[in-house]
């Protein structure tokens, strides 16, 4: 599988002329950074592309991904523990889940197992195609949102140079992975950002 299952095709659908501003988080930057090389490849201009915590390569062999690594991560993502301490004590499959986030406000009521199946299967999916991917090469600069509190010993995993045609400007946030895309690294990530959106706008 030597590319996503996604095309720059659906991006020009939604904005067929650039340039164009693309953004991911974790596997979504994968994502965005195989959408910024298929439309630099077809001749359009990505003026913006930013990676959120995003990794060039995974650790040597597949990690299992089961319902329970998943149901785990996604009560870090959601912050449940927050609002209902050791709630990951309690949860021993997607019903006890389900119950916990309806529980803590975060998911609404109808939200049901078969959604949340669903969500550990693209999970599963997603996980799958990051050790496949081969990513080509992106000509300009990227900003690189790096969450600081991830294992040291992971680092080298983050590391675009040899892809990247360009300058990697390397942003560090004082949060762990699952933490990047909330506040207040969120408003940190704006900050950032929206001075190079209205950069853009007056040229």
């Amino acid at each position: 599988m030597p590319e996503l299952c996604f095309s720059a095709f659906r991006t020009r659908a939604a904005q067929p002329t650039g340039p164009y501003h693309l953004l991911g988080w974790s596997f979504g930057g994968l994502i965005a950074y195989e959408i910024a090389c298929q439309l630099q490849a077809s001749g359009a201009e990505v003026a913006l592309l930013a990676l959120l915590d995003t990794a060039l390569e995974q650790p040597e062999g597949e990690v299992e991904i089961t319902e329970a690594s998943v149901i785990e991560t996604l009560i870090d993502v959601l912050g449940i523990e927050k609002i209902l301490p050791d709630a990951s004590k309690a949860v021993r499959n997607l019903e006890d889940f389900i119950a916990i986030a309806r529980r803590s406000g975060i998911w609404p009521a109808d939200f049901s197992v078969a959604h949340a199946a669903a969500i550990v299967e693209l999970f599963k999916i997603n996980v799958e195609q990051s050790y496949h991917y081969v990513p080509g090469r992106y000509r300009g600069r990227v900003l690189h949102f790096r969450a600081a509190h991830n294992p040291e010993n992971t680092d080298r995993y983050f590391d675009w140079s040899e892809k990247v045609e360009g300058e990697i400007m390397t942003i560090s946030l004082p949060c762990t992975h699952n933490r990047v895309p909330f506040e207040p690294q969120a408003s940190h990530i704006a900050r950032v950002l929206l001075p190079l959106l209205a950069e853009r706008r007056t040229r």
